[in-house]
């Protein structure tokens, strides 16, 4: 179940985040502060549609794929999040790799995002990858 569970979050969840005209706001935050609130908010709700959307990539996902992927993400993470942690790297001229882990008291759930800093301060999400399984994303680094 684990190695599935692993394989249907890396495919499913890996969502570049390119802006659509109509989305135009979406996968940009007014500063780090923002951004960080925001993922903590909605992944710890377990509102992956309105994470995917915030992260700029629902012009990324089928129509009507969106709830089904946040009915396997809740079926995959049933209990609550119990913790949460991340780290980052700073790789020059505005552009950051980061890293979060979220956990429950049996399952963890891995992050990968690559953020540029706009000069006007506004972050802006250009990639996000979710998965299950720590090598995944800790081989980013």
């Amino acid at each position: 179940m684990s190695f599935v569970r692993n394989a249907l979050l890396a495919v499913a969840l890996a969502v570049p985040a390119q802006i659509s005209v109509a989305q135009e706001n979406t996968g940009r935050f007014d500063s780090f502060e923002a951004y960080d609130s925001f993922v903590n908010e909605k992944i710890s709700a377990k509102d992956i549609e309105a994470f995917i959307t915030g992260m700029g990539g629902a012009d990324r996902v089928a129509e009507g794929q969106l709830a089904a992927l946040g009915n396997q993400f809740r079926q995959n993470f049933p209990d609550d999040f119990v913790g949460n942690t991340s780290f980052k790297k700073e790789l020059g001229g505005g552009f950051v790799r980061e890293g979060r882990a979220f956990w429950t008291a049996e399952d963890k759930l891995m992050m990968f995002v690559v953020n540029y800093l706009e000069r006007d301060g506004t972050i802006k999400v250009l990639t996000f990858e979710m998965g299950a399984d720590p090598k995944q994303i800790l081989n980013q680094f």
